[in-house]
């Protein structure tokens, strides 16, 4: 249960831009299952859009500092994966126990998550697929992205490295379907203030 607010380190400022955009997806994500439930030979067509929704609310949740919520979240991501893989099918057990989950999030939303209970759904979420292992860990595959500096930059660089200064190199790149762009921008340009 998320109750021990400190250690999850929530950032209080984006809390409630957060709280708005994620009642909006969960609005779509039970939209889209039910889709999938009324058409379920057309589930493929809503996959995408459902994996990239909880995608989004996983990543929006990590930033703002929800741990709980976003490893629940990674949970349904490997159920979405399980199905996207044709290693399981929508089945009315699967769409009733996410759209159970979202219900169940949209009534946390109204507490600011102080109820949500991150135990309880992995369990649900693992017992739809057992083959999920409990110490299951996930690779996080980094690009190799070019670092380009102007000249400027490099004689700047150049003379803190003479300084024994460490230099650091950060490029942020969004998608358009990347939850609280702004806000993550702002978020993420405060944090490194502290440096």
């Amino acid at each position: 249960m998320t109750t021990d607010r400190e250690q999850q380190d929530i950032d209080f400022t984006l809390l409630p831009s957060f709280i708005i955009e994620t009642e909006e997806q969960l609005e779509r994500l039970i939209q889209l299952l039910l889709l999938i439930e009324e058409n379920p030979e057309r589930q493929a067509d809503h996959l995408d859009e459902l994996f990239r929704l909880i995608h989004q609310l996983k990543g929006s949740s990590a930033i703002v500092g929800l741990t709980d919520l976003s490893v629940s979240l990674h949970e349904v991501e490997n159920l979405l994966e399980q199905v996207r893989e044709k290693n399981a099918s929508f089945e009315e057990h699967l769409i009733n126990l996410l759209i159970e989950f979202a219900t169940a999030l949209e009534a946390a939303l109204e507490n600011q998550l102080t109820d949500f209970n991150k135990d309880y759904w992995i369990s649900r979420f693992r017992k739809c697929h057992p083959d999920l292992e409990d110490d299951q860990t996930y690779e996080i595959i980094k690009p190799d992205i070019p670092l380009i500096l102007s000249r400027e930059e490099k004689e700047l660089v150049a003379s803190s490295q003479e300084e024994d200064k460490i230099i650091y190199g950060i490029e942020l790149l969004f998608t358009q379907e990347a939850p609280l762009r702004s806000v993550v921008a702002i978020a993420f340009y405060n944090y490194l203030q502290r440096f």
